[in-house]
């Protein structure tokens, strides 16, 4: 693991993760249907145990989520029904359950998410981290599913573009799972511009290349989905090459990363081949494009990975980076079926290129 000691970030400016104790509180299902959830309080306790203090920001009570500020991503119905099943035991979807803590954690998740994407806004030049759980890109308007109660990444993106001054924001999903959530909230909106890679096929059967939006927003959905067994010059080949050119002609105000490590090579979830390394240069890039599009305005947010040790080993990477520690870029090859799906994105997507 890379070191989190004094020695590696004395002269650097640490980046702010913000987090809360009461998100250890969710204890999803033991068992749901034959099926053990991998979405474990550890995963969290683990990153909180490696985080330096110096970068940890625990959030109050208070800054947890309100109804109205979920409410404007996700149906009222919804919100007022999740909110009273509060200290319950409950299923919710064949892989998303509920215990006492969970609607709870659920709220301070969203609202820590919130607190990164400000802390962001207020001081531009310096990004930050939100170690949250439950997870949210699965999270739809009206419906929890994969390990997911309430999506993060859009209730943050949208109290940004109503509270902060933000116009266009760039959501870049690397997630091993396609963000259906975040795509289903912002498919009729060309104010967020939405980019994920995912393998495919893979749960939840969603993100084809041809999914690109409606109507005027057309082209502000961008799904790459990648066969299993990529590796990092895959994934970098595709920020280089796609990412990078649409945020050149987007401008965004911002970008958002929902960052899950569960393409880790290491994940027990997923299938393909990124490195801790990886996913260093790609938080890299994606800083390097904030300072140069946004006034480095980004924030990250946790979503999925579920080898403990590959996790905490990426964000620790991804701290790192954001401290000011360079790492070296990825100079391997990509597959030609990588490249063959560049392509493809590019022409489906050429008003960006």
């Amino acid at each position: 693991m890379i070191s989190t000691g004094d020695n590696i970030f004395n002269a650097m400016v640490y980046p702010h993760l913000y987090s809360h104790q009461a998100m250890l509180e969710h204890d999803p299902a033991k068992d749901i249907h034959g099926f053990t959830s991998p979405e474990v309080p550890d995963r969290l306790a683990a990153i909180l145990k490696e985080t330096p203090t110096q970068s940890l920001q625990m959030i109050r009570d208070q800054e947890a989520a309100t109804a109205t500020q979920l409410s404007r991503v996700h149906s009222a119905n919804y919100v007022e029904h999740l909110i009273n099943c509060a200290d319950r035991n409950l299923l919710l979807d064949f892989d998303t359950a509920i215990s006492p803590g969970s609607v709870k954690a659920a709220t301070i998740a969203a609202g820590a998410a919130i607190k990164a994407v400000t802390s962001a806004c207020d001081q531009p030049g310096q990004p930050t981290l939100a170690a949250i759980r439950p997870p949210g890109h699965h999270a739809e308007i009206a419906r929890a599913m994969g390990f997911c109660l309430f999506n993060n990444i859009a209730v943050a993106a949208q109290h940004a573009l109503d509270e902060l001054n933000i116009n266009r924001i760039c959501i870049i999903d690397w997630d091993v799972h396609h963000g259906n959530g975040t795509q289903n909230i912002f498919y009729d909106r060309n104010d967020v511009l939405f980019i994920s890679i995912h393998q495919s096929p893979l749960y939840p059967g969603s993100g084809y290349l041809e999914e690109i939006g409606n109507g005027p927003s057309k082209g502000f959905t961008v799904n790459v989905p990648m066969p299993a067994g990529q590796m990092d010059a895959d994934y970098i080949q595709i920020f280089e090459h796609i990412i990078e050119p649409i945020n050149k002609n987007f401008k965004p105000d911002l970008i958002l990363i929902s960052a899950g490590f569960d393409a880790h090579q290491d994940d027990p979830l997923g299938g393909m081949g990124v490195t801790t390394h990886g996913f260093g240069v790609m938080t890299q890039i994606s800083n390097r494009l904030a300072k140069v599009h946004c006034n480095g305005k980004m924030s990250l947010i946790l979503e999925g990975g579920y080898s403990i040790p590959a996790l905490t080993e990426s964000m620790d990477i991804c701290l790192n980076t954001l401290a000011g520690n360079p790492i070296s870029e990825i100079a391997d090859q990509p597959m030609p079926r990588t490249l063959e799906i560049i392509n493809r994105v590019k022409k489906l997507h050429h008003r960006w290129f």
